[in-house]
This record gives C-alpha cells, sequence and structure tokens, in this order.
C-alpha cells in the first residue's frame, strides 16, 4: 500500500511538470514561428527596396 501512495505522489508530482514542459515546448515553437515569419518580411522589404530603387533609375 505505501508503495501506491508513493506512486500517486509522483504522479501528482510530475504530471503538472509535464504539462508546463509541454506549455513551454508550445511557446517556443510559435517563437520560431515569429522568428521565421519576420525574417521573411524583412526579406520582403529588402525585395521591394531593390526594386523601387531600380525603377527610380
Amino acid at each position: 500500500m505505501q508503495e501506491m501512495e508513493k506512486l500517486k505522489l509522483l504522479k501528482e508530482l510530475l504530471l503538472p511538470l509535464a504539462r508546463d514542459a509541454e506549455s513551454l515546448a508550445h511557446g517556443a515553437e510559435i517563437v520560431e514561428l515569429w522568428k521565421i515569419c519576420f525574417c521573411c518580411w524583412r526579406a520582403a522589404q529588402g525585395v521591394l527596396a531593390r526594386r523601387a530603387r531600380l525603377r527610380r533609375k
């Protein structure tokens, strides 16, 4: 019976940690997506600026 209580306690301790780890992983994934979007946006701005300079010449 004591082993079951230990297992139950471990489960109660580990489940919130697992949820927090999953939440952190999801947050990191979102940050990476935002970085990719920002890099693409910056690249597009560079292309548009280059086209505008070429049109002015």
